[in-house]
This record gives structure tokens, sequence and C-alpha cells, in this order.
């Protein structure tokens, strides 16, 4: 998994989030 964290689409915001590989 990459360390770094992905953007990832949120479907409730409906916007772009970080979100941590681990999380």
């Amino acid at each position: 998994m990459p360390a770094e964290p992905v953007t990832t689409c949120d479907m409730n915001t409906n916007s772009v989030v970080q979100r941590l590989p681990n999380a």
C-alpha cells in the first residue's frame, strides 16, 4: 500500500477528499 494519502471521491459531500491508506 502507498504511504502517501490517496484522493478519493466522497459520495456524501460530493467532493474530493484525502484518505489515509490504513483508514
